[in-house]
């Protein structure tokens, strides 16, 4: 496999991540890295986006997983948390019903850095 990882993989996670066909696809604009997991994949994700974006505040799901928030204060992150499981209900909130309850100063949508960071091409 080259060092850029397998292409087949990187359009699959593209495909899923942007939806089969989306413009940037299309225009050849997105780049996908291979990363060692996930862990390192969140960790490689907090460092791009601590260098095109250094004072931005990581807002993340409560719950999640323990290690997520060591990750992003050791790049130098401020971190919020926006709720998005009622453990009453077993069920989702929705961003209407977090917005209202107050349970959210912000209701937000969630991206994903998994395994396969996917990034606009820079250059």
């Amino acid at each position: 496999m080259p060092i850029s990882g397998s292409p087949e993989y990187a359009a699959v996670v593209q495909d899923l991540l942007f939806g089969a066909g989306h413009p940037a696809i299309k225009a050849d604009r997105l780049r996908t890295a291979h990363t060692p997991g996930g862990t390192g994949g969140l960790r490689v994700g907090a460092e791009f986006l601590k260098k095109f974006a250094p004072k931005a505040t990581v807002w993340m799901s409560g719950p999640t997983w323990p290690n997520h928030r060591g990750i992003f204060t050791a790049a130098g992150f401020a971190l919020q948390e926006y709720p998005y499981y009622d453990p009453a209900t077993h069920g989702l909130i929705s961003r209407a019903s977090a917005t209202r309850s107050g349970r959210s100063r912000r209701a937000t949508s969630s991206a994903c850095m998994s395994a396969a960071t996917t990034r606009r091409e820079t250059t």
